[in-house]
């Protein structure tokens, strides 16, 4: 088991890092935007506020819908299964 303060926080240090990296034309060092929890929900605490992280996820095929909730990953793009 993992503490999800210190998860969090690194985490965001790692995503950071990745948009700090593409900003600059270079390959991420890792694909942040890939982790999701299982509720789906996207972190706000990522850069732009999640943002980023949808643009990331459909530009690989992901579905993302907004809602009242937050920014939510739904499934992946004319698979017909949802996340």
């Amino acid at each position: 088991m993992t503490c999800p303060l210190t998860t969090g926080i690194f985490l965001r240090i790692v995503a950071e890092a990745a948009e700090e990296q593409l900003a600059e034309g270079r390959r991420p060092v890792a694909p942040y935007w890939r982790v999701v929890p299982e509720s789906g929900l996207l972190n706000p605490k990522y850069p732009a506020g999640g943002r980023a992280q949808a643009g990331h996820l459909k530009r690989e095929g992901w579905v993302v819908e907004g809602g009242k909730g937050g920014v939510r990953l739904i499934g992946r793009r004319g698979s017909g299964r949802r996340a």
